[in-house]
């Protein structure tokens, strides 16, 4: 009893040790570039080395969250969704042709469209990206390019890096590009 009591006392006199926080909460959103959620795009949340911690789904409203997650770590979160045959649909020659008069100076495409039809993914819109567009469409034996989902977060594409995990971060937001859909149409309404 003694022990019990003494043990009160020290939380009430500390009450940090009662309510410490075990682990951190990392949430965010996923959206296309016409704004709507992406729905069933995995995340995948892992340490630095690189080895999965938790995976999880976003709900019909695009979020995801990890629950529970230690503190000072350094993690990253990487998401993924398979392109299905109407988001196939939607790639077509006028992406082409909008990226063509983006190349030409005719038209101005925004960040994310040009993130989208950059198809050799080397940060350029140039016409080598036309032309294994091209390949693409006409279905060439030699196309090298395949349609894939990308996410762009406010640091670039490919994994967010997390560093020295010491709060919650429930506003992380990405934007989901559907590489070779330069006008957005592949995205859900």
């Amino acid at each position: 009893m003694r022990i019990y009591i003494l043990f009160l006392g020290l939380c009430l006199l500390f009450p940090a040790w009662s309510s410490a926080q075990v682990g951190y909460e990392i949430s965010g959103q996923i959206r296309c570039t016409n704004g709507s959620p992406v729905a069933n795009a995995s995340v995948t949340l892992r340490q630095a080395n690189g080895s999965a911690i938790d995976s999880t789904f976003t709900n019909t409203n695009g979020t995801f969250s990890f629950t529970g997650v230690p503190a000072t770590g350094n993690y990253s979160l990487q998401a993924a969704l398979q392109p299905t045959s109407q988001h196939l649909r939607a790639i077509s020659i006028t992406d082409a042709v909008a990226a063509r008069q983006h190349i030409l100076g005719l038209r101005q495409l925004p960040e994310t469209n040009i993130v989208a039809m950059d198809i050799n993914n080397n940060a350029l819109l140039t016409t080598l990206d036309i032309v294994l567009f091209r390949k693409y469409l006409l279905r060439e034996p030699d196309a090298t390019f395949q349609p894939a989902w990308v996410f762009m977060h406010p640091n670039g594409t490919g994994p967010q890096e997390i560093t020295n995990l010491s709060m919650d971060i429930t506003d992380l937001s990405w934007i989901a590009l559907l590489r070779g859909d330069g006008n957005s149409s592949g995205c859900p309404e």
